[in-house]
């Protein structure tokens, strides 16, 4: 089965010469005027295991798509399975599942600043997941039980911690990382998806306790008031959720 995943990060720039710095593209039928440059970044999974992953741009000034943006100035492909992508200090950081790769793009030119691995000490993949980015530091969650600490000025890994099993998303809140752990890999083996969030402590990075939600845990966002959301997949026997948490209290489901 084709399965894709479009990322879309829409990225606005306010030109230097410009009194009102907001640059909103002002859409009339099938005419786009600009305020500013804007550009619409287009990340796409492709199949897996056939390597062939890619970002595209468009540009509304131009009216013009780059179907394979980062292969014609890198000269190469993205890799297998990219399943995340996000804007941090002036570099576009892509996560690449399957080819266990963040990829770390300069975001002005395009071109590649670094492949950084995500492999474990024997060499096997981590299956990188999503990343989050949180005082000069990313986080990234990958499907071995990980998360890993990126420095984003060196590009390097500077420290792991364990969740649960498989984690599937990974949000900030108040100084502290939650991590949905979905155990989507070993429904097939017989120990049934996980129903967790781990909760890291940012300063320590630690697990400081875990969160009961309901089965397979996917999508966590921050919410107001000190609140995360989580949106859970279930299995063949159980619906999918939302719950939310809060800090002061363990859980608080709110629909099935």
């Amino acid at each position: 089965m084709q399965t894709w995943l479009w990322m879309l990060l829409l990225l606005f720039i306010a030109c230097d010469d410009m009194e009102d710095k907001t640059s909103i593209p002002n859409i009339d039928g099938n005419n786009i005027s600009e305020t500013g440059t804007a550009e619409l970044y287009i990340l796409s999974e492709g199949l897996f295991n056939l390597n062939n992953s890619s970002l595209a741009r468009y540009s509304f000034k131009k009216g013009k798509l780059t179907k394979n943006y980062f292969k014609d100035l890198n000269k190469r492909g993205l890799g297998d399975t990219a399943n995340d992508m996000a804007l941090y200090g002036g570099k576009l950081y892509i996560v690449v599942n399957v080819s266990s790769t963040i990829e770390v793009i300069d975001f002005q030119t395009g071109v590649s600043i670094k492949q950084i691995p995500m492999l474990a000490e024997n060499g096997s993949s981590r299956q990188p997941r999503h990343i989050t980015f949180h005082k000069d530091k990313a986080y990234v969650c990958s499907y071995d039980g990980t998360v890993a600490r990126i420095d984003t000025t060196s590009l390097e890994i500077d420290a792991l911690t364990k969740a649960g099993r498989n984690p599937e998303n990974i949000c900030i809140q108040n100084d502290k990382l939650y991590v949905s752990n979905s155990g989507g890999l070993d429904y097939s083996a017989g120990l049934g998806v996980d129903n967790t969030v781990s909760v890291i402590d940012i300063i320590s990075f630690t697990e400081i306790k875990k969160i009961t939600v309901g089965p397979n845990p996917g999508c966590i966002v921050p919410g107001p008031d000190e609140t995360v959301y989580v949106a859970t997949h279930g299995n063949n026997i159980a619906d999918g959720t939302i719950a939310k948490s809060k800090n002061s209290r363990p859980k608080n489901k709110m629909c099935h």
